[in-house]
């Protein structure tokens, strides 16, 4: 434990659980946790899943913060292999079906769990008796208390879980949920909602959208008063025009032409098909750079943060008019390794906001691109994997918007790219209809509003 305070007077105590960096980004460093500091009585218990960096001790030395270690401890035999594939598997979307069809970067794809997980969620995955049935067993037979004494020492008003589907959160919650602790989650990002089943019901749930509120009353069994629509407070960056520095001095201070329109790549990494990053990166920078472009262009190479040390565009530190993104924050303490800082975020926006084109392989920035309005490419193709995981659920979504274009093909890509280079308005209403509805109209108090909900939920009145 690691406590920041030197004396705490405080009322209220309200615990966040952050287990892995994408949430720390959403909640730490954003207005979420700066309106809950601000107010002196009431005291913030982060709880991370291993050491805390000096370089948080640093950023978040407030005198009512304070750092607790939870840790993960592994699931028995028949509860891994059994129990757990049971409860989890109580959610019928096509979301579940891609990922254990294809795989993840952590979990081989299994033809034996393939065909358990087709019987048993098309015969009960709808069910509400057999959901709550689960539940109730979840919580009666792995009682799983080993966070006790964490609460004896604090006694929380309420539990905020940043990552509802995280298995070292579940017994956080289950010993608020034994104390009558108010809980409050979340999902980490508005693309992991429908691929398992909760192990525990929240007493109320934070979405990123109305989209996601019909999937939690209909899939997590959530009743719909209990889901609150607060949008993405890491967009809350987006409107703030004092981040943004001018065309000219950002590119330039990248090696850039500010004369050429630019083409932004945002790779994939270990959460998509890693080995198609390259290819994609070598094609987009041929065409760019040959006559068959519509326009002359400088290239923005994004390299995903869970290869932050394979050097997968390194060749192209020589390329002229490109720069390659790698300057994540990494901590190690969350298995996904990347840890954004303010500064990257205030760096990813410039990059999408001085950026003519955007290109992803299917990720949430075409969800960050349009809250800038940016023509959107994703490249839905180069392997199986990847041709359906764009067409699963929440990225129909996208797709359906008219927001965003699907390559299908190299050819159709080099087609995209110029057709927006000549007509950057193209797809413009598209924009505007994604940035509206599946980005929540960002408007910069997201994260303000999100933290005054959770001290509403204690009784607490700002005193800001």
């Amino acid at each position: 434990m690691v406590n920041l305070n030197i004396e705490f007077m405080g009322e209220k105590t309200i615990f966040i659980v952050i287990t892995q960096g994408i949430p720390a980004r959403n909640i730490l460093r954003t207005d979420v946790l700066k309106t809950l500091r601000e107010q002196n009585d009431v005291k913030i218990v982060i709880c991370l899943p291993g050491v805390v960096p000096d370089y948080w001790l640093k950023e978040f030395n407030y005198p009512n913060v304070i750092f607790e270690t939870i840790k993960e401890k592994p699931f028995s035999l028949f509860r891994r292999k059994i129990f757990d594939p049971l409860l989890i598997s109580l959610l019928h979307t096509e979301s579940a079906y891609i990922n254990l069809k294809f795989g993840t970067r952590k979990r081989v794809a299994s033809p034996e769990y393939m065909i358990f997980w087709i019987f048993w969620s098309r015969l009960f995955g709808n069910s509400i008796v057999m959901k709550r049935l689960f539940r109730w067993l979840e919580y009666k037979l792995y009682p799983d208390r080993h966070y006790a004494g964490l609460f004896d020492k604090y006694n929380p008003n309420l539990v905020f879980a940043t990552s509802v589907l995280a298995k070292v959160e579940a017994p956080m919650l289950k010993e608020a949920k034994r104390r009558g602790i108010k809980i409050i989650t979340m999902p980490k990002s508005w693309d992991t909602f429908d691929k398992r089943f909760f192990r525990v019901k929240p007493d109320k749930i934070l979405v990123q959208n109305s989209d996601l509120r019909a999937l939690a009353v209909k899939g997590q069994d959530i009743p719909e008063k209990d889901v609150v629509v607060m949008g993405f407070p890491q967009f809350d960056i987006y409107t703030d025009k004092n981040i943004l520095k001018p065309r000219n001095e950002f590119l330039a201070g990248l090696g850039l032409d500010p004369s050429k329109k630019v083409v932004f790549f945002g790779s994939g990494g270990l959460f998509g098909p890693s080995f198609l990053d390259e290819e994609f990166a070598d094609e987009i920078y041929r065409f760019i750079n040959s006559d068959e472009c519509a326009e002359k262009c400088s290239f923005i190479i994004r390299a995903h943060f869970s290869e932050y040390n394979i050097g997968r565009f390194d060749k192209f530190k020589v390329a002229q008019d490109t720069y390659i993104d790698n300057t994540h924050q990494i901590n190690k303490i969350f298995g996904e390794l990347g840890d954004p800082s303010y500064g990257d975020m205030v760096q990813l926006a410039n990059l999408l906001y001085h950026s003519d084109i955007t290109i992803n392989p299917g990720s949430t920035l075409s969800l960050d691109a349009s809250c800038y309005l940016k023509p959107v490419i994703c490249t839905g193709f180069g392997c199986k994997t990847l041709e359906n995981c764009i067409k699963i659920a929440y990225y129909k979504r996208v797709l359906d918007s008219g927001g965003v274009r699907l390559a299908r093909n190299y050819e159709e890509l080099k087609q995209l790219i110029n057709g927006y280079l000549k007509n950057p308005d193209m797809d413009m209403e598209g924009r505007k209809r994604m940035k509206e509805h599946l980005c929540a109209n960002p408007d910069g108090f997201v994260g303000k509003r999100l933290a005054e909900f959770l001290l509403n939920e204690i009784g607490y009145v700002t005193k800001n």
